[in-house]
């Protein structure tokens, strides 16, 4: 016998053969070349079989009981799944009939009494085009697995730019409002110092808004494109000063209209790592999320509490919250673009993506919690330099 190793892992081959004889010499020829030999007695048991698992090769006998080989091979042709390779074994007066399996899918054939050097050359030839058509329909199942990532990524940018574009317009919507407002006031010759101050710091307000998302925007396209991280100017401060001075700038800008605007921390002094601009811009921007989404009847409280070696800031509003199934994406730069498909809305811009990659390039934490409808809280700790308390 010319026993072959295969190249490949063992094979599972039907072998459907109504002779117990030479059902039982093929089942021992393909034990020795390795693979491994499963038996059905008749095209039923073979049909059956074929539907339960799966195989690489099948050894077809034509003349078979209850549905013979031309049968079994109409039955496949019926069937959705990918058929393997078919090897026809028939008797030397045959002819017609392998030649009509042959039109019905066969691959190849083999005639009794079959020569052991042919066998295993038929086997080897199928089962390496059998591993040829699984390389090919996984690559094109990767192929069609990565077209339809790239689909949606590119709705998504579509859909982020659309948003970047509406999230823009509006403060500047504001801003150009303001102005005309202004100017229609000073050619009536109208207009109060009072009023005159009130605007300048909606401006100041929108201006800074507007400035903010679109360093938000350059900070993480940069990032993307480099894969480096931002750049950060770490030092040692004062990490309390740091959100009091952040929170009482905002509160001029943006605090005036809720019902409350609070500020609590446990202790008046706590060194911390950072880029102070970067943090403080990360607290704006927490901050900005909280007040946009806020009843006027409702306020926003930013607390700062210790954790053994670490400061913790919580930024905690009573609006209406983050809606469900996106606080644990809520960082994720398209996420937004998902949740106003839904028709709600939370963030502005990449505001809270930036915040992510700001605060962990940081060495420090960041998460969010939320009820929809009670509210939501953002938690950014970083760790207390030795001896800064």
């Amino acid at each position: 016998m010319d026993n072959q190793v295969p190249l490949h892992e063992p094979a599972n081959i039907l072998i459907v053969e109504d002779t117990r004889a030479s059902r039982i010499a093929l089942h021992d020829h393909i034990s020795v070349l390795g693979h491994i030999p499963i038996q059905a007695e008749d095209g039923e048991q073979a049909l059956d079989l074929l539907r339960k698992q799966s195989f690489d090769l099948i050894l077809l006998d034509i003349m078979l009981p209850k549905l013979n080989g031309k049968e079994v091979l109409e039955a496949l042709k019926m069937e959705k799944t990918r058929v393997p390779p078919v090897i026809i074994i028939s008797a030397l007066d045959d002819t017609e009939n392998v030649a009509s399996c042959i039109r019905l899918g066969a691959d190849d054939y083999l005639v009794k009494p079959w020569n052991s050097t042919l066998l295993n050359a038929r086997i080897n030839a199928s089962l390496e085009k059998k591993y040829s058509l699984d390389r090919e329909h996984n690559l094109l199942k990767e192929l069609q697995i990565q077209f339809q990532k790239l689909t949606k990524l590119e709705k998504e940018k579509e859909g982020l730019i659309q948003m970047l574009i509406h999230d823009l317009n509006n403060p500047l919507s504001v801003l150009d409002g303001i102005i005309q407002f202004l100017h229609l006031q000073l050619k009536k010759k109208t207009l109060k110092c009072e009023v005159l101050e009130e605007e300048l710091i909606r401006s100041a307000k929108v201006g800074k808004e507007i400035r903010n998302m679109i360093q938000d925007i350059l900070d993480i396209s940069r990032w993307e494109e480099t894969r480096k991280g931002m750049e950060f100017k770490m030092t040692s401060c004062n990490g309390v000063d740091l959100a009091r001075k952040t929170f009482d700038d905002f509160r001029c800008l943006a605090g005036q209209n809720l019902a409350w605007f609070r500020f609590h921390s446990d202790r008046d002094h706590a060194l911390i790592q950072c880029d102070a601009g970067i943090l403080q811009r990360v607290f704006e921007n927490l901050l900005y999320n909280a007040v946009k989404y806020v009843p006027k009847e409702k306020g926003v409280d930013f607390t700062i509490r210790t954790e053994q070696n670490r400061i913790v800031y919580i930024i905690k509003d009573e609006g209406y919250g983050i809606p469900n199934g996106f606080v644990d994406r809520i960082f994720e730069k398209y996420v937004q673009v998902e949740i106003r498909k839904t028709g709600k809305k939370y963030g502005i811009g990449l505001g809270l993506t930036f915040c992510k990659m700001a605060v962990e390039g940081m060495n420090g934490k960041i998460r969010a919690e939320s009820e929809e409808g009670k509210g939501a809280a953002f938690y950014v700790e970083f760790p207390i330099s030795p001896g800064g308390s």
